[in-house]
Order: C-alpha cells, then sequence, then structure tokens
C-alpha cells in the first residue's frame, strides 16, 4: 500500500449558482447509491483510489445507517483505497466502524494489520494478524459471499507477522513468517526484502545473497533487490566513532540501533563516573580513556584516529539510528564517488516522538580522506572545497535536548563556557555568537528577558559579522525575530522575519512565527494567511528535507500551524472551519496541546455528543483530573438527561477548580434542578465571590438559599442583583419572594410593584402581588390583581384559593364557594380552606352544610378556636356531649 495523500470529497448539491453568470444551472439528478457502489468498486480494482474515495464519500449517513451490509462495503472499500493514499488516520475510522458491524469481517482485520505495521505497534499486528486468520478461515467457508479485498494479498498478512518477530528479536519466527509470505506469492519482491535485510542485521551474508538471488528469479520487480545485490557484493566497512561522558541514561538506545550493521564501535571516554564504560563494553566497543580537556573536536579527532574501518560514522551517545533508511544508506556506502554523506538529524522529545526541529549533518565520510574536526564546542568537519557530498535519506534521533532540568542545565553551563572562551579568543567569530544565540533560544526561561536580550545581541552579531550568502546570516533574522517576539517586541519581530522571507521566499520557521506575531498584533487575517502559507512550503521543504544545510526549528510543525489556524476560527465563532483544523492537528501529532478539549467544547455546542465524548474520554486518558474535561462530561450527561452521573463529573471537576465560572454556574444550575438546595448555594457563594459583578451569579445564589428557606441571605442576594441590572425584574421579583416568605408584605408589595413597573408580563407576578395585598388587607386592589392573573393560569390553585377567601370577605358568597370547592378537590384537608367554604354555607342559609365543614375542621385541628365556637353556636349541645 503506497504511502500517498488523499484528496478532496465529491460534492453533493441539486442546484447553484454559476459564479461567472448569476444564472442558476440544475445538476443531474443523483445515481442511485447501488450505481455508486458498483462505480466504486470498478475504481478501486483499477486502483484508481482516489476515484473510490471520492464516489463514496457522497453517501450519507442515514443512508449507510439503513443497511449493515451496504455499510459494510462502502467502509470495506474506503478503508483498503485510503490506505493505498496513505491517509492511514481516516483508513483506521473506517476499519473500525466497519468492525462496529461486523467483527468476523476478515478485510478490516487485514487492513488494522497494515495500520498496526505502519505505527510499528508489533504487539497489535501479531493479536490483529491472528484474528484475521481465524475470520478468513469462516470467510472461506461461505463461497456465496463477495470475494473479500483481501483475496490474493494474504502474504503481506505474514510479511507484516515476520516484521513484528523481527522488532521483537524473535528471528526464528521472523524467519518463519517471510517463507510463508514468499511461498504464498513467489512474484512479490517485498517479503524477500524484509527477509534477506534480516540476514544481513545477523550478519549472515551468504544466507542474504541466496535469498536475494531467489527473488531475482521469480520476482517481476527486482529493482531493490538488485540494489541489495550490489550492496551485498561491495560490502564496506564501517567504524562507528563516539565520544562519552556519563552516559548510561541514553548509550544504550543509541549502541542497539547501531550493534548489527557497523563493523566496530570506538569510544573516547572522558571520565565517565556511572555505568557507560560498562554498557559500552556490553556491546562489544572499543572504549579508550581520556581526560577531558575542554576541547570537543581534540577528542572527537581522537576516535577517528584509533578507527580502523572504510568509513567513519559519527555518532552521539544521544543519538538513534533509524533503521528505515539502512537500505538506501548501504547503497550510498557502496558507491565511489562521494566521499562524504550527509543524513537528517531530528531534535526529538523520546516520550511523545515530537520532533522540534532538524539540520542536515555530514555524518559518514572516507577514513582515507583524513579529514578531521575544528573548533572545542559545536566542532565543524574541515573538508576540501571540491569534495562532493552526497545526501542520503537515512536519519538519526537526537534525544540531547529531552533531560532533565539539572542535567540541561549542566549542559547548557558547559556549553556557554566554551562558546564564550571561542569568543574570547576570536571575537569576530559568527559561527560562536551563532551558537550561543541559538544556545540562549533554547533554554525554557519564558519569563527571563535577559536570556532573550543575550540571544538578540548574538543574533545581531552573526548579521554583522557573516555575509548574507551564509546560512548563518539568514538563520540569525530568525534567531533575532523568536528573541523580539519574546520580548514583546512584535513590530522588531516583524520586521526580522520579513527580512528573512526576503532573502529565502520558501523559510518556513519565520513564516510560523509570524502567524504568532499576528495573532498577538490581532492582525488576524495576516495570521491566517502565513500559518495557510507555511503548511503549503511546509510540504515541499519537508519531502525533501535534506536540499540544503540550514537548521530549521519547525520542519514538521504542521499540527501547530493547525492547531493555531483552530484558534482562530474558534474565536470568530467559525466552528466548522475551527472542528476541521483541530482534526487535522491530531492527524500530525496526537494528542497535542487542548486540541481534545476544543473538540469536544465544538461537538458539546452542535449537539454531536457522542463525537464529544469521545474526545472527553481522550483528555481524561491523558489526564484524568482534566477540570475542563470533568467540566466537559459533566454537560455531556446533563444533555443525556443523566443528572446524577453529571453531578458526579461536575463534583470531581469542582474539587480541582479554583475559578472557573462556567463550571461553577453549570454546576451550581444542576443542583437547584435536583432540589439540592444547600449544596447549590455553597457552589454559587464560590461563583459570586470569584466573580461578584455576574448577575446571573447572585440570581442563581438567591434562589438556592430560597429553597433551602435561608430567606434573608436569598434577599441579600436578589438586593445584589438589583444593583447590577435596576431593569432585571427578576431581582425584585425574588426580594419581594423573600419579604412576602418573611411576612414582610409591606416590602413584598414595594418589590413586587416595582417589577411590575419594568414592564415584564410575567402572569405570577398579578398572584403574588395580589396575594401581598390580600395579606394587606387590601381586597379590592388584591381581587383585581387575582382575577386578572385567574384568566392567565385558570388552573392555579393558590390563586383559586385567594379569591375564593377574598369573595367570602367582601359577601360574594356563592363565588367563593366554586373557587374553594375548586381548591379543595386537590386539597380536601386544608383547614382555611374548609373554614372559609363552611362561612359561606352558613352566611347563605344552609347550617348543615355549614355544620359538616365545621366539623371536617376540627376532625383535623381540634385546636381551631374559630370552627369550635361557631359549632358551639350552632349546636351548643352536641359540643358539651
Amino acid at each position: 500500500m503506497p504511502n500517498r495523500k488523499t484528496s478532496s470529497h465529491r460534492k453533493t448539491a441539486a442546484k447553484c449558482k454559476s459564479k461567472e453568470t448569476g444564472k442558476t444551472r440544475v445538476k443531474k439528478p443523483a445515481q442511485p447509491i447501488t450505481d455508486i457502489l458498483k462505480q466504486a468498486r470498478t475504481a478501486y480494482y483499477q486502483k484508481q483510489f482516489k476515484e473510490t474515495v471520492e464516489l463514496l464519500s457522497g453517501i450519507s449517513r442515514p443512508i449507510l445507517r439503513k443497511d449493515d451490509a451496504f455499510a459494510c462495503e462502502v467502509y470495506r472499500l474506503l478503508c483498503f483505497a485510503l490506505a493505498n493514499l496513505g491517509d492511514l488516520k481516516n483508513a483506521e475510522e473506517y476499519a473500525e466502524k466497519g468492525l462496529n458491524l461486523a467483527r468476523t469481517d476478515p478485510d478490516f482485520y487485514f487492513v488494522k494489520t497494515y495500520l498496526f505495521a505502519a505505527y510499528k505497534d508489533y504487539d497489535n499486528v501479531l493479536e490483529s494478524a491472528r484474528l484475521f486468520s481465524e475470520f478468513r478461515q469462516s470467510r472461506e467457508e461461505k463461497p456465496k459471499e463477495m470475494r473479500p479485498l483481501s483475496a490474493g494479498h494474504e502474504f503481506l498478512i505474514y510479511n507484516y507477522i515476520g516484521l513484528a518477530h523481527k522488532a521483537h528479536s524473535q528471528f526464528k519466527e521472523a524467519i518463519e513468517a517471510f517463507e510463508k509470505a514468499i511461498a504464498l506469492k513467489k512474484e512479490d519482491s517485498l517479503p524477500y526484502l524484509n527477509l534477506a535485510n534480516l540476514y544481513l542485521q545477523q550478519r549472515d551474508f551468504e544466507t542474504a545473497s541466496s535469498v536475494i538471488d531467489k527473488g531475482l528469479l521469480a520476482c517481476t520487480q527486482v529493482q531493490e533487490l538488485q540494489l541489495l545485490k550490489k550492496t551485498l557484493t561491495g560490502q564496506a566497512t564501517i567504524s562507528a566513532c563516539m565520544i562519552v561522558k556519563n552516559e548510561e541514561e541514553l548509550l544504550p538506545v543509541c549502541l542497539e540501533s547501531i550493534r548489527d550493521w557497523v563493523d566496530e564501535i570506538i569510544i573516547v571516554d572522558t571520565g565517565s563516573t556511572d555505568r557507560t564504560v560498562e554498557i559500552a563494553q556490553s556491546y562489544g566497543a572499543q572504549v579508550f580513556h581520556q581526560e577531558w580537556t575542554g576541547d570537543f573536536s581534540l577528542h572527537r579527532n581522537q576516535s577517528i584516529e584509533r578507527a580502523t574501518k572504510d568509513w567513519i560514522f559519527i555518532i552521539d551517545a544521544d543519538e538513534e539510528f533509524d533503521p528505515s533508511g539502512l537500505p538506501p544508506l548501504r547503497q550510498a556506502l557502496t558507491q565511489g564517488e562521494y566521499p562524504l554523506l550527509m543524513m537528517n538529524v531530528f531534535n526529538v522529545d523520546k516520550n511523545t516522538r515530537r520532533v522540534s526541529s532538524h539540520l542536515p549533518s555530514i555524518r559518514f565520510f572516507r577514513r582515507r580522506t583524513g579529514i578531521r574536526y575544528d573548533g572545542i564546542v559545536h566542532n565543524q568537519l574541515k573538508y576540501h572545497a571540491d569534495d562532493k557530498i552526497l545526501k542520503v535519506e537515512a536519519s538519526l534521533w537526537h534525544y540531547g535536548y529531552d533531560l532533565s532540568k539539572e542535567k540541561m542545565r549542566r549542559k547548557f553551563e558547559r556549553t556557554r563556557t566554551l562558546l564564550e572562551k571561542q569568543l574570547r579568543e576570536n571575537p569576530a567569530y559568527a559561527f560562536a555568537h551563532f551558537n550561543l544565540a541559538q544556545l540562549y533560544r533554547s533554554i525554557d526561561y519564558d519569563t527571563d528577558d535577559q536570556v532573550h536580550e543575550k540571544a538578540l545581541y548574538h543574533a545581531r552579531k552573526v548579521m554583522e559579522l557573516a555575509p548574507p550568502q551564509k546560512t548563518i546570516h539568514l538563520m540569525a533574522h530568525h534567531q533575532a525575530a523568536a528573541a523580539s517576539f519574546r520580548l514583546g517586541n512584535l513590530n522588531n519581530a516583524e520586521d526580522y522575519c520579513l527580512k528573512a522571507l526576503a532573502l529565502k521566499p520558501d523559510y518556513i520557521d519565520p513564516m510560523l512565527l509570524l502567524g504568532h506575531i499576528y495573532v498577538n498584533m490581532s492582525r488576524f487575517d495576516d495570521a491566517e494567511i502565513f500559518y495557510l502559507q507555511y503548511l503549503e512550503f511546509q510540504e515541499k521543504v519537508s519531502a525533501d528535507s535534506l536540499k540544503e544545510d540550514i537548521l530549521l526549528i519547525f520542519i514538521k510543525s504542521r499540527h501547530i500551524a493547525y492547531y493555531n489556524l483552530g484558534l482562530l476560527k474558534e474565536a470568530q465563532g467559525k466552528l466548522d472551519d475551527a472542528e476541521k483544523y483541530f482534526l487535522e492537528t491530531l492527524k500530525f501529532q496526537e494528542p497535542f496541546e487542548t486540541t481534545y478539549l476544543k473538540l469536544s467544547k465544538i461537538y458539546l455546542r452542535k449537539n454531536r455528543l457522542e463525537e464529544a465524548k469521545t474526545y472527553i474520554d481522550k483528555e481524561l486518558v491523558k489526564n484524568p483530573n482534566s477540570v475542563q474535561a470533568l467540566f466537559y462530561l459533566g454537560q455531556y450527561r446533563e444533555s443525556q438527561g443523566n443528572l446524577v452521573e453529571a453531578e458526579t463529573a461536575f463534583e470531581a471537576a469542582f474539587a480541582g477548580a479554583e475559578n472557573h465560572v462556567e463550571l461553577f454556574k453549570s454546576y451550581g444550575s444542576l443542583l437547584l434542578r435536583m432540589n439540592k438546595f444547600p449544596e447549590a448555594a455553597n457552589v454559587l457563594e464560590r461563583l459570586t465571590s470569584l466573580n461578584p459583578d455576574l448577575p446571573k451569579g447572585w440570581e442563581l445564589l438567591g434562589d438556592a438559599l430560597a429553597g433551602a428557606a435561608d430567606y434573608r441571605r436569598a434577599y441579600d442576594a436578589y438586593r445584589r442583583l438589583q444593583n447590577l441590572g435596576p431593569e432585571n425584574s427578576i431581582g425584585w421579583i425574588g426580594a419581594g419572594n423573600c419579604c412576602f416568605r418573611m411576612e414582610q408584605y409591606e416590602d413584598a408589595e414595594k418589590y413586587y410593584s416595582r417589577a411590575m413597573e419594568i414592564g415584564k408580563e410575567l402572569g405570577f407576578l398579578y398572584r403574588n402581588l395580589g396575594l401581598t395585598k390580600y395579606r394587606l388587607g387590601k381586597l379590592e386592589e388584591s381581587l383585581a390583581l387575582l382575577e386578572k392573573y385567574s384568566e392567565i393560569a385558570p388552573d392555579d390553585l393558590e390563586g383559586d384559593y385567594a379569591l375564593g377567601s377574598i369573595y367570602c370577605r367582601m359577601g360574594r358568597y356563592a363565588d367563593a364557594i366554586g373557587r374553594l370547592e375548586k381548591f379543595l378537590r386537590t386539597r380536601p384537608n386544608s383547614i382555611d380552606a374548609l373554614f372559609d367554604i363552611s362561612e359561606c354555607y352558613l352566611q347563605m342559609g344552609y347550617p348543615d352544610s355549614a355544620l359538616i365543614g365545621y366539623r371536617q375542621v376540627l376532625k383535623h385541628r381540634p385546636d381551631f378556636k374559630p370552627a369550635r365556637e361557631r359549632l358551639e353556636q350552632l349546636q351548643p349541645d352536641a359540643i358539651q356531649a
């Protein structure tokens, strides 16, 4: 499966307007989906993978959900086509979708095995290959089914199995797997190449040569086999030369990466006090002891002088050779025209594998040339001007900046001392100024302006001393721009970047930095232009990373550009664009910064809950105590209606949060929904303390305290809300409610009246104010308000009771009975309502009905004096009995 990029998707629209004419043009009717699938299958078998993806990408999700078998066929074609295009992330996505529908389909396990091999996840290669073999057999027992896309390619599975065993140093099992692959497809060269390289790794040149010869006879494509054969027949020998001191932490990784293909390892140790020498000797290295003189070139040359093989290979203890570069390197070592070989050196974070910078470096040269190093630090190889340099696609991974702070401090001080010594001896030495500028900019001292001032000083000296045609003159502009940016001198930073681009228009480092500069200048359109420009040029530069001898800090930083574009679009409210850029970020670096959280937030806002949950879970795997992720988890659970689980997530976030307004507001609101008023008040007091000018905070706190019957403090909260927003009726209503509950009816009347003056047509205000006036004895005013409220809310029982009570006191007994009977049907044991209706019956001349009512009151409240007095008046004998 070749490693190429996929392209755009087919657009679907029935009508559109021409940009040129403005006229409406009608497109052809959409094809039946069965025809699209048939065309896609044909395109795939014709190896038109891009067309396959374009055809299938137009099929909508609802159609796929209707038919699992149809969806499986779409996913199967998509994951195979995308894998062939090199779009591994999307291939994996469709393989997973297919497996969710058909757990026993071997095709999806075939693609997964390929993907795991590409990711070098060899444990999963073996497991996925096992499942492929298991389900392939059951698939073969059903001959009527459609021919699997993996049919005829089963040999690749054994090839991947061989690679996995090789990575685990299980050479016997690896050989068996490669031989099975060859037996299944004798005409394919890939298993022969892998098997031959395995024997070469074991330095079994005779068997490797035999495997190559068999492949040359059997295979249709033999170019790589011929090159490997040529390498064997002209086998060059290699001396790996190193200088070390106290490198026990990283040295094993370095030596493990070269032990099987170099002929000797020469190490000059300058005074190690740890296990460095012991480790070196365990790998068969020849160790020579020299006292440290403060001169790197001297000790480097001492290692070279002890070498005996054809080629010198310079490698440091904090570097690792990438084995994928061994075939082109072997071929380069057999040619006779170039005495020097240049390769890639990537500065890499050992844990995340994130590349921070790149610099091509000459690391191989023929021993007979007598080439040596010069310079006490950052030593330079001194070779003849007419010596030819061959650039080889092989790489070293440098972990020298992935050390503890203390080790980095010691390394910094040692390098700084030597560079300053060089400058004392030669103040006009531009290369030493360049290295000092680079040293200062590499320190993680974002708040130390002196560091950036020093970096800027030395970068300016380079521009002054080095001629414009020198690469260090160009790179010094970027150094000066970066230092100025850190110092907050944005105009100067912009100026240095633009000058660098004037010297070299495809220089990607200042392009990316200009994006950052313009963001800080709030020139967002310009920032977007340069982020996109970086992405355009980075792809070209990265494809030919050895083109120029220039240090590139952002050689593999597409994720940074995409992430910042996502931030820009998010700030502009363009969530679709932000989503697209954040997803692109993760294609190149996962995880990265807050991308998981950004996608979680976008999907929650779009109500795409399951997608939001995916990225919430990823963030929580990365950081189980992430306050923001737990907050989003709470929002997700609440959106699903799982209030208890939402409360658990919010509570966990709340425990770790110091100042998170949205969390406190959401958590407090949830507790209010759950009627957990004291708990809500506790959260919302944190909110109002953190942000005392937030009206919503005081509103929610007032509601929580009122719910907890703490009316005095609730009143204070609503009064704060009034002060923040005098035209916000909620503060006046809340304060009125609290006064009503505290039986401060005159104040309640004042606050309710003010709320009505604001002009809010809130029906319940008629009730509240009416009930308040009723308690104040203002029956006429109360009646007018409550009758209006009854029109708005005829089913409100409290309103019915109040009206009934008022009618009773005003002598409108028939109207009162209607209201009170309606209320008592729902509240049959209400003492006040029972007494009022009894009074109405008595005044209307129905003493028997009144007696029944009074007795019912006393049944529930024997001590209710008004009812007892009435009963004594009507039936004194009954009371005495």
